[in-house]
């Protein structure tokens, strides 16, 4: 009698009994090595084993990988029911694109917090790295720290603690790539603004790492050039971080307007977010907060009345609940952030933020069908309306160094009548450009009054417009350093911690009570990016239309001055402020 022959998943089901019966990494180990055995024997098994790995190579994943697990122990790789959809997931598109009904093989997955993903896209590459002919993979992630964790805690260490027998013909195993010489395969990893992860002629597959993070996605592929192919995997994937150029991929691919599949994962798909209850009291206590949706232990009843609408709609056990409701106690409001329910709410709750979500979501829809009427000085100028005959504008301007891995300078134009932002000044100039830029708009604008942030690289600015161009309506601070002290004068407007939170506070009141006319979608997405850090303080750095809208807000404080020199504006503003 003929022996059957073994497939990868009867392997994979014999490993995984092996490991729940005994739990004994040494055991695991050997039976990994008999499996690895069989895998290059010449022999009808070894051969079946082999065409069916080469067909799907993250079978190979379940059945000789290892992975450190949270509680830092050295296991088994089994794949977690979100690990295992997305590569069903994967597999379908593969064969989608085989059989010519996609073009491309691309993703964007929106996650929570360690669900695995980046270990399983890493553990594939390595798959197919280790089996392929002529495969190249690389992975892009989002900072320097992070790139070593992926190469040294995932890639090499998988790689490592792999069989010797499976293992090919290394020619490099360093910091940032594994290269295969006799399989002419490799697969490497960089960080997000390296000018130097495009020299691959082209590769297999790329995989980006919180992509949201990224300064800027669509650099990162089009720098990548031809060596993304059209037959190239790509995944970007990403916890979610406000609404910025992830989310306007993401919002693309949900209307089918780019060729990415969206995928989002839900928390409770990942099987160890549970927590067994300490005892009967505190387990009727907490079935009862959530059935009846009271507040409990701080937190407040609308979390509880979320908590039984999950318990309700998506059959979540009561384990899973109390896990929830402790990462409440531990996150707070940042809950949501890393453990979103849905894709809405993973944009929403990303960051404890400074300004009115709510407001800012209803106006960034409001704006999706507003563009420029003109676009000038190759798209760094947005003009939404032309100067009018005795109206009174105001520019709010923030400076930066103008070099090309820097800061953008950003500048806009609001006029008073109405409040009403006309137009956009926002991009990459050397400081006495940026000056003479600023001069030339607010001449065109009926000599507009212009307030700029003196610190830094703003002194070359206004030295550029008011010394070298002469222009004078031009914002002064007054400084008093006590009662006694003679008022004196410096150009420009000087941000420091007390004047930060004030122009932010009055900023954030005048676009919750509507007294600003918003036309600049950025604008707003940058309104989410400014939050509160772990200590509660909040940074400005790197915000410069949020900077720049905030003075030219504060300007309406000192140009009433001048307002009777160009038509009447006994109440200008929106609701008659001063």
């Amino acid at each position: 009698m003929v022996a059957k022959l073994l497939s990868c998943q009867d392997i994979i089901d014999k490993r995984c009994d092996l490991w729940y019966q005994n739990k004994n990494i040494k055991l695991d180990r050997k039976y990994r090595e008999a499996v690895a055995e069989k895998i290059i024997d010449e022999s009808p098994q070894g051969e079946k084993l082999r065409s069916e790995i080469n067909a799907e190579p993250s079978l190979l994943i379940e059945m000789v990988f290892t992975i450190v697990d949270k509680e830092k122990q050295t296991v088994p790789f089994f794949l977690n029911e979100v690990q295992q959809t997305f590569l069903n997931r994967l597999k379908k598109a593969i064969a989608d694109y085989e059989a010519g009904k996609i073009n491309f093989i691309r993703f964007l997955i929106l996650k929570g917090r360690q669900q695995g993903f980046t270990s399983v896209i890493t553990a594939y590459q390595l798959a197919c790295t280790i089996t392929k002919q002529n495969f190249v993979g690389m992975t892009v992630s989002h900072e320097d720290d992070s790139t070593n964790s992926i190469f040294e805690d995932k890639a090499r260490y998988m790689y490592d603690h792999l069989p010797e027998e499976i293992k090919p013909v290394e020619k490099y195993n360093n910091r940032r790539e594994l290269l295969f010489e006799k399989l002419n395969s490799k697969w490497r990893i960089a960080t997000a603004g390296n000018k130097d992860i495009g020299r691959s002629k082209t590769m297999n597959f790329f995989h980006a790492s919180e992509a949201a993070f990224w300064k800027s996605i669509q650099d990162i592929l089009s720098g990548l050039g031809q060596a993304i192919t059209k037959d190239s995997i790509i995944i970007l994937e990403t916890t979610a971080n406000g609404y910025n150029e992830f989310k306007e991929y993401w919002d693309d691919a949900i209307t089918g307007q780019n060729n990415f599949i969206p995928l989002f994962f839900e928390w409770w798909h990942t099987p160890e977010y549970r927590l067994e209850f300490e005892n009967e009291l505190i387990e009727s206590a907490f079935k009862k907060a959530v059935i009846d949706g009271y507040g409990y232990k701080g937190v407040s009843a609308d979390f509880f009345e979320k908590l039984n609408t999950l318990r309700k709609s998506k059959n979540l056990d009561w384990q899973q609940l109390y896990w929830a409701f402790n990462k409440k106690l531990e996150l707070k409001d940042k809950f949501e952030q890393e453990y979103p329910c849905t894709p809405k709410e993973a944009f929403l709750h990303t960051g404890r933020p400074y300004f009115d979500l709510s407001k800012i979501d209803n106006l960034i829809i409001s704006l999706d069908k507003i563009k420029p009427a003109r676009i000038e000085k190759g798209g760094s100028v947005s003009i939404w309306e032309t100067p009018i005959k005795d109206e009174l504008y105001c520019i709010g301007g923030d400076p930066a160094e103008g070099t090309e891995d820097g800061d953008s300078s950003s500048a806009i134009i609001y006029k008073l009548s109405d409040w009403s932002q006309v137009a956009k000044i926002h991009g990459l100039f050397a400081p006495d450009r940026f000056g003479n830029i600023l001069v030339d708009f607010a001449l065109k604008y009926n000599n507009a009054y212009i307030i700029i942030e003196n610190n830094n690289h703003g002194w070359s600015v206004l030295n550029t417009a008011y010394i070298q161009r002469k222009y004078k309506n031009i914002h002064f601070s007054t400084i008093q350093k006590s009662k006694n002290d003679k008022e004196t004068k410096k150009m420009g407007w000087t941000t420091t911690e007390a004047s930060k939170y004030l122009m932010l506070d009055e900023l954030d009141a005048a676009i919750r009570n509507d007294e600003l006319i918003i036309r600049d979608k950025d604008f707003l997405e940058q309104l989410r990016e400014v939050v509160y850090d772990e200590t509660g303080k909040v940074s400005i750095t790197g915000k410069d239309m949020v900077v720049a809208n905030a003075l030219a807000w504060q300007g309406r404080k000192y140009i009433k001055r001048n307002i009777a020199t160009v038509g009447n504006y006994s109440n200008f503003g929106r609701k008659g402020r001063r």
